[in-house]
Formats: C-alpha cells, structure tokens, sequence
C-alpha cells in the first residue's frame, strides 16, 4: 500500500499539474489509445513514446475534479508500474512481448470507460 501511495504525486508540489476536464479527457484518451495499440503491437515505437509521455505528465498530475481518490491513484499506479517495466534496463524487470502486451490490454481495459 505505501508504494502505492509513494508513486501517487504529493498534492502539496509546486511542480503539480492542474487538470481538469478537456485536459484530462485527452491525456486520459492518449493513454487509452497508446496502451490499445501497444496491446496489439508491443513493439509500436510511436505508441510506446506516447504512452511514455502520457505516464509521464499523468505522474505530475494532481487529483482531478470529479475522479474518486482511490480510482485515481489506482490508476495512476497502473501507469506508472507499466511505463517504468519498459523503460527498465534490467533483464528481470523488463517485459517480454507478450507480458507487456497482456499488461497494457489490462490498463487498456481500465482506460476504456474514462475516455
């Protein structure tokens, strides 16, 4: 639970990002489409480099009007575990095709009804 809670962003950062509405929905339907593809495609650069960007701005994100708290940080959670497994530089933690492809189909899954 607390790493959950340490990969969350602090709502007291200065660094953190606003979002509300139509920025969120976008950044929320990127993700979705990014993950969707990776889901068919792993090795989809352009759909990787998305996905990557995406986590990494929904990472700074703060809690947005209208998301409950846990569904949130459970998302974010998700996100941020997916895009730190592909840019792992360690063979035990990097992913192999299949995995990531399964993971992403699961985060894909979680996205769908938000976008």
């Amino acid at each position: 639970v607390e790493d959950i809670f340490d990969a969350m962003p602090d709502p007291d950062d200065p660094d953190a990002i606003e979002g509300d509405g139509i920025d969120v929905q976008a950044l929320l339907t990127d993700l979705w489409e990014a993950a969707s593809t990776l889901s068919k495609k792993p090795t989809d650069a352009e759909a990787t480099l998305r996905f990557v960007g995406g986590a990494e701005t929904l990472e700074r994100m703060s809690l947005p009007f209208g998301f409950e708290q846990a569904v949130w940080r459970a998302l974010v959670a998700d996100t941020l575990e997916l895009r730190d497994a592909m840019e792992s530089e360690t063979a035990e933690e990097q992913l192999s095709d299949e995995a990531l492809a399964e993971r992403a189909k699961s985060l894909s899954w979680s996205l769908r009804p938000l976008v």
